[in-house]
């Protein structure tokens, strides 16, 4: 009877075989993990887009609000609110109101990177 002429070898290729399996998991966990990162920015600016559009009607609706209220009682309510917001009490109003909105992405941001870390 005729012996396998490479002896070992086909031990070699069985854990060559393992070897490149390995390597095209790890691969593809990486290109995974990009994937997710990927899609994780794209959901925050999508947030932060979404969120900076809705704040922009808000504001826009409630000054239409106060305009349209003030005209029904013939009081300046939108007027008033404008005084209010110019003086520097209502300019830290505003600022602290930004500042919300920035803890809010930041917040987004570290969900996600706990979540996946």
């Amino acid at each position: 009877m005729p012996q396998p002429q490479n002896g070992g070898d086909d031990r070699n290729d069985s854990q060559r075989t393992v070897t490149n399996e390995t390597a095209g998991q790890s691969g593809a966990n990486r290109r995974h993990e990009r994937t997710e990162r990927g899609r994780e920015r794209e959901s925050t600016s999508d947030w932060l887009a979404k969120t900076g559009l809705l704040s922009g009607l808000a504001v826009v609706g409630f000054a239409l609000l106060l305009f349209a209220l003030g005209q029904v009682v013939g009081f300046d309510l939108l007027g008033l609110v404008v005084d209010a917001l110019s003086s520097q009490t209502g300019r830290w109003l505003v600022v602290a109101l930004f500042a919300l909105l920035l803890i809010g992405v930041a917040e987004r941001g570290l969900r996600g990177t706990f979540r996946h870390g």
